[in-house]
């Protein structure tokens, strides 16, 4: 007969402009990164630690250390841009790394720069956009992909981005047959006077609305660059009200902003067999 044996985990929690994260140190590759219903457990708001995601830093042949990034729903995802820098100020809290460094991800290898609570990452090439796509005849949204598949709808001021249902239209865009069978993560936006873009998402994989989200950010800013709407560098305000930084730096895409840590603890909460 098989018994429950419940398994300890150290784990730090930290947030990036909002974009909360359960991070752990696996070094020693010993969590079981096969278990969906673990990790949707840990990520649960009621009965779990609750974040929008679960980091893993692990060891790296190319880099100063590897991110593994899994959704709430157990799922793993190439690349979580205010996940990267949280996992970048917790390496350094760890003392594994110093102000400069670079972060191996399956997007490919990040450049990171740490500078007091913020950080600052270098990521990728900007990848072309697609403007104008036409959903059900009624939505028009642009899409660029960023590390993950990001949708972008323009809102014509921020009050109708205030009161907009985006759980309901970030599920409908989610999961139209056009995207399948990925899905794509859902952003309403609005350019304000002074050139800032106010960002919402509906983050794939969360099945919700976030406090803020990196990747989208980097979407929103570079599409609206695109636009003629501003230009770099664009600041991005997030639902938490908290900014990113968009930059472009010789055509590569460059996220900052601050990383905190939230707490520390133990999480006891999954049963192996």
């Amino acid at each position: 007969m098989w018994q429950a044996i419940r398994v300890k985990v150290d784990y730090t929690k930290m947030h990036g402009a909002g974009n909360d994260f359960v991070v752990i140190d696996d070094r020693s590759k010993t969590f079981a990164v096969e278990d969906m219903a673990g990790i949707q457990a840990m990520c649960n708001r009621e009965t779990g630690i609750g974040s929008d995601g679960l980091i893993l830093l692990q060891s790296s042949g190319c880099a100063a250390f590897r991110m593994r990034f899994f959704n709430p729903d157990g799922t793993e995802v190439s690349m979580c841009g205010n996940g990267a820098r949280c996992i970048a100020r917790f390496a350094a809290d760890l003392g594994l790394v110093e102000s400069r460094f670079e972060i191996e991800t399956a997007a490919g290898v990040l450049e990171a720069h740490l500078d007091g609570d913020r950080v600052c990452l270098r990521l990728g090439r900007w990848q072309e956009a697609t403007l104008d796509v036409w959903i059900m005849d009624k939505y028009h949204l642009d899409m660029i992909d960023t590390g993950v598949r990001h949708t972008v709808m323009w809102l014509h001021d921020l009050d109708e981005l205030m009161v907009m249902d985006l759980d309901a239209f970030g599920a409908l865009i989610r999961h139209h047959s056009f995207f399948s069978p990925e899905g794509t993560n859902v952003s309403v936006a609005a350019v304000d006077e002074q050139g800032e873009v106010h960002l919402r998402t509906y983050e794939r994989g969360v099945e919700g609305e976030t406090l803020a989200c990196g990747t989208g950010a980097l979407a929103a800013a570079r599409l609206a660059v695109v636009r003629g709407l501003c230009s770099f560098p664009v600041e991005v305000r997030c639902r938490s009200e908290e900014k990113l930084m968009v930059d472009d730096a010789e055509g590569c895409m460059v996220l900052s902003g601050r990383a905190v840590k939230m707490e520390e603890g133990v999480w006891s909460g999954g049963d192996r067999f």
